[in-house]
């Protein structure tokens, strides 16, 4: 037995009830909340006799009121009975709502005042059984639990972050690799999450993504030439043409006419991006259509931004699934100033971080009720007062786009946790107190994308050890057992701060079977 105390209050497991745990099916929990010992007692006789009868495996947890309940709710609870005879129906409303914004499973209300329905089955009044008293408990126990459960969707978001970011959130993935979490049901991806995406959907292993060098990080720097050429043939009819515009205009701006006559829109092209990554589809036996990865098994949704339009297009989405996925992917890494937008069906298409940091309303949107996010462009908050300042403008610029897109990503998250508690979200990102991410998010030098892709690992393998438990019960209920077996294997190398870099690649290529992974050449 032990105890958990939030807010003074105590919830205890009282006890594991039924046989010993089976070796494949995790023992599930039933919370009994109530204010009245000798009620909630008589429940938790019911819950035994049920664990008995079927020979079902319970562990059965107690909470005498609302706040031990919601400390209790980051266990993964399967059935919460509420135990409130003698009252009126609308005196444990005000706990219910706040159980059911927080929890998403099933609910059953002991209570019996009249104007409820004995044995009442659908979801009033928020919870999804009303019983009068215990008497028809283990029926009820017996119908939540025994029926086959509905396997719900599971989605990796990964946002953008540029070839750091990419390389961080590979580390997430061969994090999440060692703990058994190797496949999704959908994958979404914005800008440099993207590409991960694209290629993780297609097949390729987390070992493969973090082999830099075959990736070709060359054709990320391939200048805007295209461009550049045609404004220099087009600069007489354009100066004509703009020059009349500018005489028209009652308020005019010349540095304006100035920029469309002399400036590219963007430094860098990112065509041979698509190139490259259409040659690797093809190379490991993928595919560069969204429909075929759809008859294959594997949903892919890629964000970008219409510049004109100013609206977001996902593509991958049951009526857009005619683009090539590397042209897609291309559009969403079109990072303003830097990628010259990509024009697709006569369309203009930036970066799709510009409108969201992650794609999570489109996993919620497309039913999945397990999604892991991973971010991996976090603010620095390490420096004393004032440092960032001193970094000059492009520290600035750099931390206030930090901000603003790790603010924007954890109000959407908010969002969901109340507004559909029945999906489970967990945010992956870096600690904001190391500096090992806050640099240029397109410097490729190979130091760097070592620590940013370590730095993924770690922070990954942080995550899920800290909610261990939650992500267990979560995976198991959707058909993927996770262990701790290939993780604790590193336990030491990842948790040494002072352990050599190439130590660290070791371990980051490792493959499951032991051996280090060469590809893509």
């Amino acid at each position: 037995m032990h105890t958990v105390r939030d807010s003074g209050e105590d919830a205890e497991v009282i006890e594991r009830a039924g046989q010993q745990e089976r070796h494949d099916r995790l023992v599930e929990r039933v919370l009994v909340v109530g204010s009245e010992r000798a009620a909630v007692e008589a429940a938790c006789r019911e819950v035994r006799r049920f664990s008995s009868e079927y020979g079902y495996p319970l562990e059965v947890w107690r909470a005498d009121g609302l706040d031990a309940a919601l400390s209790l709710l980051d266990r993964y609870i399967d059935v919460i009975v509420l135990v409130y005879p003698g009252l009126p129906h609308a005196a444990p409303a005000p706990l219910v709502r706040e159980l059911r914004r927080r929890y998403g499973g099933r609910m059953v209300m002991i209570n019996d005042d009249p104007e409820l329905d004995s044995c009442g089955w659908g979801r009033h009044y928020q919870v999804d059984v009303h019983l009068e008293d215990t008497a028809r408990l283990v029926e009820t126990l017996a119908r939540l639990l025994l029926q086959p459960r509905k396997r719900g969707s599971t989605a990796l978001v990964l946002a953008g972050g540029g070839i750091l970011g990419g390389f961080n959130e590979a580390g997430s993935l061969k994090a999440l690799r060692d703990f058994g979490i190797t496949d999704f049901d959908m994958y979404i991806g914005i800008s440099a999450g993207s590409v991960i995406g694209s290629l993780a959907a297609n097949g390729a292993t987390p070992e493969e993504l973090l082999e830099h060098k075959a990736l070709g990080l060359t054709q990320f720097y391939f200048p805007n030439l295209a461009e550049a050429a045609h404004k220099v043939l087009a600069f007489l009819p354009a100066a004509v043409r703009r020059g009349a515009e500018y005489l028209r205009l009652e308020h005019r701006d010349g540095l304006f006419l100035l920029s469309s006559l002399f400036t590219t829109s963007a430094i860098l092209s990112n065509r041979r991006i698509a190139e490259r990554l259409a040659d690797i589809f093809a190379y490991k036996g993928g595919t560069n259509s969204f429909r075929e990865l759809r008859e294959r098994g594997k949903r892919l949704f890629v964000m970008a931004v219409d510049m004109d339009a100013a609206t977001t297009r996902v593509f991958g989405a049951d009526d857009d699934l005619d683009v090539p996925i590397s042209q897609a992917v291309a559009a969403s890494c079109a990072l303003p100033l830097a990628y010259a937008p990509v024009r697709i069906d006569g369309r203009d298409y930036l970066d799709g971080a510009v409108a969201r940091t992650a794609g999570v309303d489109v996993a919620v949107e497309q039913g999945a009720d397990l999604i892991v996010v991973v971010n991996p462009l976090v603010p620095y908050t390490g420096g004393d007062a004032g440092y960032i300042k001193s970094l000059g403008v492009l520290g600035v610029a750099e931390q206030t786009y930090r901000i603003l897109l790790q603010q924007r990503l954890r109000q959407t998250i908010e969002f969901y946790r109340y507004t559909r508690p029945d999906i489970a979200i967990l945010l992956i990102e870096p600690d904001t107190d190391d500096p090992t991410m806050f640099h240029n998010p397109l410097n490729a030098a190979e130091g760097l994308i070592e620590l940013a892709a370590m730095h993924g690992y770690r922070s990954t393998r942080r995550t899920i050890e800290a909610r261990f438990d939650f992500m267990k019960r979560a995976f198991y209920h959707h058909g993927r057992p996770i262990t701790r077996e290939v993780a604790d294997e590193e336990f030491d190398v990842v948790v040494d701060r002072d352990v050599s870099l190439d130590m660290l690649g070791r371990v980051l290529r490792r493959s499951r079977s032991g051996m280090s992974l060469r590809v893509f050449e």
